[in-house]
């Protein structure tokens, strides 16, 4: 039987959305896309693109500070687990990353730090940035409703 709220993969244009909200968080604002702030799918998107941000943001170390300790592993379905501790903070945080998730982590990273990102991480990235060029996927007509 299936639950009243069934988990789904995200589409190709919510996996470009996640790349464009971790490189540039500022490129859709309320404002201009207010669809995107009354969408559950995408506040989904929305937080997931913030988690990655601010590890981006603690992962980051300023020129004179002490690097994060950080412990990467390999979990199933292709997913990373990402585990890192800030000395200063006493901060320890544990994030599981899809492969997309941890692509975008990655050149986010590399941007941050003024590098080359992992050429296999850019292309994921930009592919998933290609999908933007659509228009939005509508969003499921709710059955009880006209």
């Amino acid at each position: 039987m299936a639950t009243a709220v069934e988990a789904r993969a995200p589409s190709a244009w919510e996996d470009g959305l996640l790349c464009a909200l971790v490189l540039v968080p500022t490129s859709f604002s309320r404002n201009r896309c207010f669809q995107l702030y009354q969408r559950a799918e995408l506040a989904r998107v929305r937080r997931r693109a913030a988690r990655i941000a601010s590890a981006v943001a603690q992962l980051s170390v300023l020129p004179g500070e002490a690097p994060p300790a950080v412990r990467e592993t390999l979990l199933a379905r292709g997913e990373r687990g990402l585990s890192y501790s800030l000395p200063a903070s006493g901060l320890l945080r544990h994030l599981t990353l899809g492969p997309l998730e941890h692509a975008a982590l990655e050149v986010a990273l590399a941007r941050a730090r003024d590098a080359e990102p992992p050429a296999s991480a850019r292309a994921r990235v930009e592919e998933a940035l290609l999908q933007l060029w659509r228009p939005p996927p509508t969003p499921p007509r709710d059955a009880t409703g006209p």
